[in-house]
């Protein structure tokens, strides 16, 4: 980029970061237009910048309440700008529970759909009502056809119902949209009865620009497995992302007997499913082309018996060691199986890290309120998290520190990190020497940075604990550190 050759002129790059801030902010659209449009009185050198920031702000408009009658009145008059329309995102100003509806909403979204006909995406992004009440409403009810339609919702948390209004728009965008939510409901006669689900399923195969496919079973108690292979199948190949939230796949419900491989599904999320050894072979077997997955389970809703927990394990084991990339999380904390769910995970990663001659893995353990998992596995970018860090008090009540070393004795770590800990011991137990004033920890770059610790016994943990924490501390094991 070019640096201004009149004395007194703006570098250009000054005047682009100062543009971009102008189209960059939410909170008041018709000022920023009103004073690109100033900007571009000012000379030719500012209105090539300011008339390329005025398009952007048209083309991915981002609108609080107040500022979508002005947005719908200026597409109106500028029918050349209504063009460049893309993106049209709307924001709540106040949290959820205090969000006030703009006044005739309802007339200026539809104004602006029939102005802007090359709209891609037209949702609410932190208000789900606003969706299902105006968008939805407004796009079912308009003139103009919006052939280039990526997608109308986006949190995809509406209920089932307004099943059907997502039903006629997904059917009525089917060319273009390139997500699709499946919401089925089981009654007593199960989902066949379903006729919003079934109606989307058996067309699934019309979505010509399909490229996230996601299934909600939290309403089904019935098994999928047969519905989701017939939809593997029939989803364009255009289709690289399956979500699965609570769906269950438990080990009595029926498999396909023949499974047709599915090669362009690349990545995988299962959220809370009811994932048997059944179903992760089915998955092993039918997604040959899966590059990522991203698996979050409660291990008590996925096997019973030590016999089937090793054979969950090893299955599991074989379904990511071809993966470029996993994210795999425990939710749930037991104190009669904690022990066996870190030996398990820590075997898996080294079997892993064997199988794609991959570094040994990172050992985390993070005390911290803002900490999402207690313990933390990564490797090359992968990463494990075991024990939502809601269980941290239970956790730390039922640890046992010398089995936790037995298990990682054959297989050692980079370093097993301690974060957050400060606030759990007390001197007595860091410090092999102590009075009854406050210490310092000497400052070394593997260790805790220097900080002043006051004589203070914290209940969650015993002496003894302490003291085989100091022990593990001196001989390497467990590296005390704080978060980047």
């Amino acid at each position: 980029m070019r640096e201004s050759s009149h004395p007194g002129q703006l570098p250009d790059r000054i005047l682009l970061c100062i543009f971009e801030q102008l189209s960059g902010d939410v909170s008041g659209w018709k000022q920023n237009a009103n004073a690109l449009y100033q900007c571009q009185l000012v000379n030719k050198h500012w209105s090539k910048f300011a008339e390329k920031e005025l398009l952007n702000i048209f083309t991915n408009a981002n609108l609080p309440p107040k500022e979508i009658a002005n947005f719908a009145s200026a597409v109106k008059a500028t029918p050349r700008l209504a063009n460049v329309v893309t993106n049209v995102i709307f924001y709540p100003e106040t949290p959820k529970r205090n969000a006030r509806f703009p006044l005739n909403a309802d007339q200026n979204l539809a104004v602006i759909l029939e102005c802007c006909p090359n709209i891609e995406y037209f949702v609410s992004r932190t208000f789900i009502e606003f969706e299902t009440l105006f968008t939805w409403k407004c796009l079912l009810e308009t003139k103009t056809e919006h052939r280039k339609l990526k997608s109308f919702s986006f949190s995809d948390k509406w209920t089932s119902a307004e099943k059907a209004d997502y039903r006629s728009l997904s059917l009525q965008h089917q060319d273009s949209l390139n997500k699709l939510v499946l919401f089925p409901y089981h009654s007593s006669r199960g989902v066949t009865e379903d006729t919003d689900f079934c109606d989307l399923k058996t067309k699934l195969s019309g979505f010509k620009s399909l490229e996230q496919l996601q299934i909600r079973g939290s309403l089904v108690t019935s098994s999928m497995v047969m519905e989701l292979d017939q939809m593997l199948n029939d989803c364009p190949k255009t289709t690289y992302l399956l979500r699965l939230f609570e769906c269950a796949f438990s080990s009595n419900h029926t498999y396909p007997t023949s499974v047709v491989p599915n090669y362009h599904i690349k990545k995988l999320e299962i959220v809370h499913p009811k994932l048997s050894v059944c179903s992760i072979i089915y998955f092993e077997r039918k997604l040959k082309g899966l590059e990522d997955l991203a698996l979050s389970v409660w291990l008590s809703e996925c096997y019973e018996s030590k016999d089937q927990c090793d054979e969950w394990w090893s299955h599991i084991t074989n379904l990511f060691k071809p993966l470029a990339h996993y994210s795999f999380n425990i939710e749930d904390f037991s104190r009669d199986t904690y022990l066996k769910v870190i030996e398990c995970a820590i075997n898996m990663t080294m079997t892993i890290a064997k199988y794609k001659s991959a570094d040994a893995p990172e050992f985390i353990v993070d005390f911290g309120e803002s900490s999402r998992y207690i313990i933390e596995i990564k490797q090359n970018g992968s990463r494990l998290g075991l024990f939502k860090s809601k269980f941290t008090e239970q956790f730390l009540h039922n640890i046992n520190l010398t089995e936790i070393a037995k298990i990682f004795e054959p297989y050692p770590p980079k370093a097993i990190k301690l974060l957050n800990s400060d606030h759990l011991f007390s001197p007595v137990d860091l410090m092999p020497e102590h009075t009854m004033s406050s210490y310092l920890i000497r400052e070394n770059s593997e260790h805790l940075e220097a900080k002043r610790f006051k004589y203070i016994r914290n209940p969650r943990l015993d002496y003894t604990k302490g003291k085989e924490l100091r022990e593990m501390i001196d001989q390497g094991l467990i590296v005390l550190s704080r978060p980047n």
